[in-house]
């Protein structure tokens, strides 16, 4: 595999890495407005359209 190759894959690598940190984050601004929205209807469970959306805390000891 030649120097140009690997730095190309190198690149890519970083930016999908970036990609997903992205999409991470709005993931997270996504449930957090809908935290916020079942919040406002002080409810833990909604159905809208085909979705059901269930807001549950749990805690995970390893």
């Amino acid at each position: 595999m030649s120097i140009n190759v690997l730095l190309t894959l190198v690149e890519q690598y970083k930016e999908a890495a970036q990609l997903i940190e992205a999409a991470q984050a709005e993931q997270e601004q996504l449930k957090t407005q809908i935290r916020e929205a079942l919040a406002e209807r002080s409810t833990n469970y909604l159905e809208v359209g085909c979705h059901k959306v269930r807001l549950s805390d749990f805690s995970s000891t390893r």
